[in-house]
């Protein structure tokens, strides 16, 4: 689904922009996901069937290959991005199962660390579970004033101040915000850019 709603509450500001300019809705392909890395945002929202590798698309998967490509052809570079990542274990080091840490293999070509990396990304929130959540208040935090690590925080917050088990996901759920870990630097905060020349 569209996280459009949920990113929207980062800024009062963003309150009444377009979605039509903003949003990938639907079954987006790597066209799509071209387009969007193109145009400069300040914060984004990845929502699709994830892996260690990367997300599902309509037509191809947006892994650390695309992601280079975008990269190398300038298509990534509009500006800098916090990201908020709901694909299931989208920060998942691959093969990690298998290997040790320091193997060379370890964790190689990660989808949420080539979007760090090659698509202007500053941090980055995901989850390493296969469980369909998102972190609670996170964009909330961020319109306040808070830092991505302060948003990050509120998530166990919230969660921990549930008063049952079946209000955060019951069974396995309620540890759900263990599986979220962020990557990147959680001294970011939004700045509001103040009104645009003429308004």
């Amino acid at each position: 689904r569209s996280g459009y709603r949920v990113v929207r509450r980062a800024s009062d500001a963003w309150r009444d922009a377009d979605p039509a300019a903003l949003d990938v809705r639907g079954r987006p392909t790597l066209a799509d996901a071209r387009a969007w890395f193109a145009r400069p945002a300040v914060l984004r929202t990845i929502r699709a069937h994830s892996d260690r590798w990367g997300s599902m698309l309509e037509k191809g998967k947006l892994d650390a290959e695309v992601l280079r490509r975008f990269h190398d052809e300038g298509v990534t570079g509009g500006g800098a991005s916090i990201y908020l990542h709901t694909g299931c274990e989208a920060i998942s080091p691959a093969k990690a199962e298998r290997l040790p840490w320091h193997d060379p293999a370890y964790g190689r070509a990660n989808g949420a660390a080539a979007t760090l990396f090659l698509a202007d990304g500053l941090a980055l929130i995901g989850r390493a579970k296969v469980f369909y959540d998102e972190p609670p208040g996170f964009c909330e935090t961020l319109r306040d004033g808070g830092t991505v690590g302060d948003a990050w925080r509120n998530t166990f917050e919230i969660e921990a101040a549930a008063p049952t088990w079946d209000r955060v996901g019951g069974d396995i759920g309620r540890k759900r915000t263990y599986f979220w870990s962020l990557l990147g630097d959680w001294t970011l905060r939004l700045v509001d850019p103040g009104p645009r020349a003429g308004e």
